[in-house]
């Protein structure tokens, strides 16, 4: 079901039957996208998310549904330059565009120009800002905007796009170019510099390179000669798509066009430019440190399967580098997305929504552009080791793993503590402690015995008891009480275990009575 989704999102572009047309910029942390047709509320809406740093399942986002705009209101966010008047530069504004299928409803164009998203359900048109040009050839949809600055000067290109014929039956492709310029708020033709160089073009890419402007993909009629007419009609059937062997070139400082060959690095036996269904349309790309990076699908004619690459274009060689691109687990990744936005930070190009062969319609993907994988985190700051970490899944591993490891060991000590105390236990006997004194009551007489008559008493270890005047049998038939409850003994660590007295006393009577 995937893969015929995915087929058909293909078809849709072929046919552009109903595209979810769609742009994003950003603003601070904040990334604005806007899609003509948001499939998860069934209108327009503009989604914004709020960046930062961290797992890209926890990104905040917020959708607003676009009531006062159709379907076929296809306009573009424009990056504005700072220092325009009302505060407009930090403000959010769209400019213009309809779908090449409903071109003949003109109150889209002639109503919907330029408008401001306040981050509510509509979106707030404003006639004074961008005044809208006259000229008849100028088109209505299908066309690409980028703002730059030439010479301290903000200026708009117009590039492309279709309008309709008089009779309002027929579109027409056209390769016409449009500038207007902020600081005077006025608009200007240059569309003889494109004649015969620029074919005619829709749903194209352009991307500011240096001192340039390159057009790239896009929809353009099957004409075979070099020396391409102004317009030419649109024929669903017959028109085709702008490979990737091929690009445009305009020179925002001369303001001439020029064109471009670029070499593939491709088999053409796997990878034919003349199929339809291999080229890059629906692909964006964007600048990236001496390249152009994009994530796109080729369709693979020996496999009859489409192939996902992270494709880079070195502009000063021109010629496209392709690489295919792991998920974050290592396995291959088998993700094909098209019609999407993109946008580059550090080192991360992130895809936004269109068309995959995954469920969900609106998702963001993370690609680590050094390491050649997607990542599940984000590193939005630039800060050393934010968002290049390990996926949250191995990470929460890593964690139970060493839990489980420490409770192991927890166990394992507490039982040789415990085992430990209960051999010391068993192997532990009571002890009773005597005390001695130079007090010895014997016979109810009380005698003070000098420390010399009591000598090395240890009942165990130590040399028979020597008593001035008496002998040992004495010693006990005069003592009327427990020898333990004398006071005459002083308590050895080495000796006298309280259940060994009476034994002592036992066997003194008994040598006694045989004496």
């Amino acid at each position: 079901m995937q893969w015929l989704r995915f087929i058909l999102s293909y078809l849709m572009a072929e046919k552009h039957i109903e595209i979810a047309h769609g742009s994003s910029i950003l603003k601070s942390n904040k990334l604005y996208v806007y899609e003509s047709i948001d499939y998860n509320v069934k209108e327009s809406s503009v989604t914004i998310y709020d960046l930062k740093d961290g797992p890209i399942s926890q990104i905040i986002n917020t959708t607003y549904r676009i009531y006062n705009v159709p379907k076929a209101y296809t306009p573009k966010l424009l990056n504005l330059p700072q220092g325009l008047p009302d505060e407009r530069s930090d403000q959010i504004w769209l400019l213009g565009g309809q779908n090449i299928n409903e071109s003949y409803n003109q109150s889209i164009y002639n109503t919907m120009w330029a408008g401001q998203f306040t981050e509510s359900s509509n979106i707030k048109f404003d006639s004074n800002f961008i005044k809208k040009p006259n000229f008849d050839s100028f088109p209505i949809g299908g066309y690409s905007q980028d703002i730059v600055n030439i010479n301290n000067k903000p200026v708009m290109y117009i590039i492309g796009g279709f309008i309709s014929s008089p009779d309002k039956k027929t579109n027409i492709l056209t390769s016409k170019v449009f500038k207007y310029e902020f600081n005077s708020n006025s608009w200007s033709d240059l569309s003889e510099s494109s004649n015969s160089i620029l074919p005619p073009i829709s749903d194209h890419q352009t991307v500011v390179v240096d001192n340039f402007l390159l057009v790239t993909n896009g929809l353009s009629p099957n004409i075979t000669t070099k020396k391409y007419p102004q317009t030419a009609p649109y024929n669903s059937s017959t028109s085709i798509l702008n490979y990737y062997n091929k690009a445009y070139k305009f020179d925002l400082l001369s303001e001439s066009w020029s064109p471009v060959s670029i070499r593939t690095n491709l088999d053409e036996n796997l990878y034919s430019n003349g199929h339809y269904m291999s080229h890059m349309h629906g692909a964006s790309l964007k600048l990236y440190k001496g390249s152009l990076v994009a994530y796109t699908v080729l369709y693979n004619l020996k496999t009859n399967n489409h192939e996902p690459y992270l494709a880079l274009l070195d502009y000063n060689n021109w010629e496209w580098h392709w690489t295919h691109v792991n998920t974050d687990t290592g396995i291959d990744n088998t993700l094909q997305l098209s019609f999407h936005q993109s946008i580059v930070i550090n080192d991360q190009l992130l895809l936004i929504h269109g068309f995959s062969n995954q469920i969900a319609w609106k998702k963001i993907f993370v690609i680590n552009i050094v390491q050649r994988k997607f990542s599940s985190l984000l590193n939005f700051s630039g800060s050393s080791g934010a968002g290049t970490g390990l996926p949250i899944y191995l990470i929460a591993t890593i964690v139970l793993a060493v839990i489980v490891v420490l409770l192991c060991i927890g166990i394992a000590y507490f039982q040789f503590v415990y085992k430990k105390r209960i051999e010391e236990r068993k192997n532990k006997k009571s002890m009773k402690e005597i005390w001695v004194t130079e007090f010895v009551d014997i016979d109810a007489h009380k005698s003070i015995i000098n420390s010399n008559m009591l000598e090395n008493i240890n009942t165990l270890t130590s040399d028979p008891i020597t008593k001035s005047g008496l002998s040992q049998n004495e010693i006990f038939d005069n003592d009327a009480s427990d020898i333990s409850g004398l006071e005459c003994f002083k308590y050895n660590p080495d000796v006298i275990e309280a259940e060994d007295i009476n034994d002592i006393k036992a066997s003194s009577e008994k040598t006694h009575r045989l004496s």
